[in-house]
């Protein structure tokens, strides 16, 4: 043996085992750091694990599976930082270390009772004081109220509500009133004076905004005026003189328009008609027997 190297290499003939790469391999990257283990007892042995391959890695990849089996805390200590070998590693490790031990010296400040200048002493700040307001949900207010009720109130028997509020009543009425309307019974009075809605409803007394008088409508006022011949008793809408005008207008002479006749009783146009009937009856006897 002339050199160190002639030496390493017999000394792995000798006494290395006999694993293969991939099983060195998967070895050193399950070989992490452990709980109290030092940074610089971890990477002996962990260098260790790499020299038994028979080709050795790259130095790269040694220093990340290094990097990769350190403690968590470790590692966090070391985020911003470049490390690119073995001795920044260590460096950055023994860093942590000593911080550990700086930190572990640390304690809670002592009260102003135990120290010689008490006006020196920590004062603990009091937290303000602020209104709690306590929020409960609907469900547990619902079970709250419920329990005090049956403490303090008697039983009440419940009374089943009405089948048909005032709403309906209202709405009955606007329906009969429309019904009447389009049925011509503008003019029909109620032979009662009082609605008897079904269900037990509330009674509607009738009442007129004319006269301000309960017992008709408006339209059934004896003391409204109608525009159109000025009586009492009906509304313009239900004048009969009006009705019969109506009726009137709607006939016409056929000959000279006149409103109200036809054309045989026109005086205009009677005589054309009584002319054209002689002209027939002289035709007709002038004509030729068969």
């Amino acid at each position: 043996m002339h050199s160190w190297q002639d030496f390493e290499r017999r000394f792995r003939r000798s006494f290395a085992s006999q694993a293969t790469p991939e099983e060195l391999l998967t070895e050193l990257q399950r070989r992490t750091q452990g709980k109290g283990e030092d940074i610089n007892t971890y990477l002996t042995n962990f260098r260790y694990l790499c020299s038994r391959f028979r080709e050795p890695l790259p130095y790269e990849n040694q220093v990340a599976i290094a990097f990769r089996g350190i403690r968590p805390e470790y590692r966090n200590f070391m985020a911003h930082r470049e490390i690119n070998s073995f001795s920044a590693l260590e460096k950055a490790g023994k860093e942590y270390e000593k911080l550990c031990r700086i930190n572990a010296y640390w304690h809670e400040p002592v009260t102003h009772a135990n120290q010689l200048h008490p006006s020196a002493a920590y004062k603990p700040v009091q937290a303000k004081q602020c209104a709690a307001v306590e929020v409960s949900s609907p469900k547990a207010e619902d079970g709250a109220s419920k329990k005090s009720k049956k403490k303090t109130s008697p039983k009440k028997k419940a009374t089943p509500p009405p089948s048909s509020p005032p709403k309906e009543v209202a709405a009955l009425e606007k329906t009969q009133l429309s019904q009447s309307g389009r049925h011509g019974g503008r003019r029909t009075q109620w032979k009662n004076s009082n609605l008897h809605p079904s269900g037990g409803a509330i009674r509607k007394e009738l009442s007129c905004n004319n006269c301000k008088r309960q017992g008709h409508w408006t339209t059934n006022c004896p003391t409204i005026e109608c525009f159109r011949c000025h009586k009492k008793g009906h509304m313009a809408r239900a004048c009969p003189e009006a009705e019969e005008n109506t009726g009137k207008s709607d006939v016409a002479c056929q000959g000279c328009g006149q409103r109200g006749v036809t054309a045989t009783n026109c005086d205009r146009c009677g005589y054309l008609f009584d002319r054209s009937g002689n002209e027939q009856g002289e035709a007709q006897g002038r004509s030729p027997r068969l």
